[in-house]
């Protein structure tokens, strides 16, 4: 997976982004310390009484990494791990998550406590040393249909607003998601993707414009693909559900976790993605050309326009029923159906064709003959008027 650009497929449920990874947990099983061995029985004398059999050993202790992914600023909250603070420039994280992550470095799935947790090595499963993280699962779905602000499962990833559960090949994980540069400290800055706290800007496109999926131009560091012309729009991961006011996706006035993802093997028609699961950021809009249409429109959501799927209303206003306070509108790109606060600005569509051209003017009159004069010939008729000019077409 690139840190800089990727390409995801649209879905039937419009802007929704697949990743076509597998789910498959992994972890070692708890040790235990060796049995006891029997004494040997006694020697038979007359009546004696065999020996009495040895007590079994006790078994060693498990570690059950319930202290994976806990926020943390030193070490000592993490025992027996270490601390990956927000103020760090971690190798592997490619910067610090907010809040601080409990984890420990490892080499492989094995060297990491409890069951599901995972040896990860960066996005792109290359740093030499890895940290360990802790395991999740993808799902349920939302009930009764998508919650923006749907409460967090205090059992997924901690119940933290900023880890998300990320799908990877590996498994899933609870990976950091930080919110806004307020929430990053003193001359910290939250880069959307991979999630973290890094020392610097990164310039680019702002959220919500439009790139190139296979470039790097986003600040955010991802271009989220599947518009016309094969372009996308610029967005980050965040956290499915949870408080919005906690500012994720740079704070409210900027966007807002939006946009699901298409969850492998997911029966169709149906969202298989949860609260606490990853997501991606969509940004905040005054009017319909702040968005990245024809995928995503503007729409009111708390209160606050941001950019999220409506519905093509090729049959007129029936076909908005079931988006309340919305009205058919004819755009540039069709007709949907759209909330008439929000300006079409430069999808209004097309103007009229130009009226029919002018009459052209009418021929004009042949001039008098001239007065014969004494014994002169009569003067040469007139030549005709030229006709007029034809008139200007209409106006678009």
């Amino acid at each position: 997976m690139k840190m800089k650009s990727a390409w995801w497929v649209l879905t039937t449920l419009g802007l929704s982004l697949g990743l076509a990874v597998n789910s498959t947990g992994c972890g070692d099983d708890g040790n235990t310390g060796p049995s006891g061995t029997g004494g040997a029985g006694g020697v038979g004398g007359t009546g004696g009484v065999g020996g009495t059999g040895g007590t079994g050993g006790t078994g060693g202790s498990v570690d059950s990494g319930d202290w994976l992914g806990l926020p943390c600023t030193t070490d000592s909250e993490c025992a027996p791990g270490t601390c990956v603070a927000a103020g760090t420039d971690d190798p592997v994280f490619l910067g610090g998550p907010q809040n601080g992550y409990c984890s420990k470095p490892c080499a492989k799935s094995g060297d990491c406590p409890g069951v599901g947790s995972i040896c990860y090595k960066g996005p792109n499963n290359s740093a030499a040393e890895g940290r360990c993280v802790l395991g999740c699962e993808i799902g349920p779905g939302f009930s009764g249909g998508f919650n923006p602000f749907a409460e967090l499962d205090p059992f997924k990833c901690q119940g933290r607003e900023d880890l998300r559960c990320q799908r990877r090949s590996d498994g899933d994980i609870c990976l950091p998601t930080c919110s806004n540069d307020l929430a990053c400290g003193d001359n910290r800055y939250c880069q959307l993707t991979p999630g973290v706290c890094i020392g610097e800007e990164v310039p680019g496109k702002q959220l919500g414009e439009i790139c190139d999926p296979m470039g790097a131009e986003c600040s955010t560091g991802l271009c989220v693909g599947g518009l016309p012309g094969g372009k996308g729009f610029c967005s980050g991961y965040c956290v499915l559900g949870g408080d919005p006011l906690q500012g994720e996706c740079g704070g409210l006035e900027e966007g807002l976790c939006l946009i699901p993802p298409a969850v492998p093997n997911c029966p169709q028609g149906e969202l298989c993605s949860g609260a606490g699961d990853y997501g991606f950021c969509s940004n905040s809009c005054a009017q319909q050309d702040d968005c990245a249409a024809p995928g995503l429109w503007c729409r009111t959501i708390g209160g606050t326009g941001f950019c999220f799927f409506s519905l093509e209303c090729p049959n007129g206003q029936a076909d908005c029923a079931q988006i309340a306070g919305t009205t058919c509108t004819e755009t540039k790109e069709g007709s949907y159906c759209l909330e008439s606060k929000y300006p079409l600005g430069t999808l209004a569509p097309e103007s009229g064709s130009g009226g029919g051209g002018g009459m052209g003017g009418a021929g004009g009159m042949g001039g008098a003959g001239g007065m014969g004069g004494a014994g002169g010939a009569g003067g040469a008729g007139g030549a005709g008027g030229a006709g007029g000019a034809g008139g200007m077409g209409g106006m678009p």
